[in-house]
């Protein structure tokens, strides 16, 4: 059994939180200064709210169920947290003459093709671009996350030269390429 479980998830007084029981799923709504993320989560965890405090119990004997307690847990925690603090990302994108510039709610990319790339971003998620660098921010780390992953695989960086999409932080592997055949 998950020990996080065990202690209580505090909710801040600036966050309005709501849960229904939907038959076999928990339909989830916070609300914070940061915005709003709704969510459905299966019902295979007992969610007790009691003034600001979540409580979690397992319930039933199904041990298929079980690996749920930890993970509605963190769905939960980070649902409270986005909606307060919010998450950010940052993608950096290297290359001569890779670009990217912001038209109204889509991104358009010029990354190495014979046409521009036009993304179009969820409307939950703000972005701002300063030259190569796009910081992604959003009060839903979920949609967040899958939104920068898309981004990045439009243009892997290039394990021989370097080019692409690069979360921040981050040293792909690089090869020397061919070496010529000592005689």
């Amino acid at each position: 059994m998950s020990r996080l479980i065990k202690k209580p998830i505090i909710i801040p007084s600036n966050v309005k939180l709501s849960i229904q029981n939907d038959g076999n799923f928990y339909k989830i709504e916070a609300k914070g200064p940061k915005g709003t993320v709704t969510k459905n989560i299966r019902n295979d965890v007992e969610i007790k709210q009691n003034g600001s405090n979540l409580t979690f119990a397992y319930n039933g004997n199904d041990i298929s169920k079980k690996p749920m307690l930890g993970t509605t847990y963190r769905i939960l925690s980070s649902m409270i947290e986005g909606v307060v603090n919010g998450y950010t990302k940052t993608l950096t994108l290297f290359g001569v003459g890779y670009k990217a510039a912001l038209k109204g709610k889509n991104i358009e990319f010029e990354i190495g093709l014979s046409h521009p790339v036009i993304f179009p971003l969820p409307s939950n998620i703000d972005v701002k671009i300063e030259q190569t660098k796009l910081i992604f921010s959003s009060c839903d780390k979920e949609i967040l996350g899958l939104t920068v992953q898309k981004i990045r695989d439009l243009k892997k960086p290039d394990v021989y030269r370097g080019k692409g999409f690069r979360f921040e932080g981050e040293n792909p592997i690089r090869k020397t390429g061919k070496k010529t055949a000592a005689k």
